[in-house]
């Protein structure tokens, strides 16, 4: 990955993620100003072999701090504000990175997966979630993934 950017691409990366830019909007940049179509963990190991450093948007008058590594996820989630409940699986599906299992307070289940790719995968279960109940796991898988990746 790192052999199709030159030095001058690896120091605008750099600066991005200086700015406060997350993994999602340098993905989108690489693309944008240089035709480089990465998966989110592609572009993750790029931060990661040039050793990258992300930061969070600073606070007016303040310093930018390098990210705050958040505290590992127990295995089973609690509820999300809107009662969704996300768990992780032990052990993962073979070519996954991530996957499990969700289920929502009117019943319904499924099971996500998230591939060795960048691919995020939704496989319903019993019943099917309202639109406001996939919303909110929507946002609960979202944290949850950067929480986890955070972690690589």
């Amino acid at each position: 990955m790192s052999a199709k950017l030159t030095g001058e691409q690896i120091s605008t990366v750099r600066r991005w993620a200086e700015e406060g830019m997350d993994l999602n909007a340098i993905q989108k940049a690489l693309k944008d100003e240089f035709g480089l179509h990465l998966t989110y963990m592609d572009t993750r190991f790029l931060i990661l072999d040039h050793h990258i450093e992300l930061r969070t948007p600073a606070a007016p008058g303040k310093d930018a701090a390098p990210a705050q590594e958040e505290t590992p996820l127990p295995e089973q989630q609690p509820e999300a504000a809107g009662g969704v409940r996300i768990t992780v699986d032990e052990l993962q599906q073979p070519g996954m990175y991530l996957s499990g299992k969700v289920s929502f307070p009117s019943g319904a289940t499924g099971s996500w997966f998230f591939d060795t790719l960048g691919q995020l995968s939704w496989e319903p279960g019993a019943g099917k979630p309202t639109p406001a109940e996939m919303a909110d796991f929507q946002k609960e898988l979202g944290r949850v993934l950067r929480s986890r990746l955070g972690q690589i």
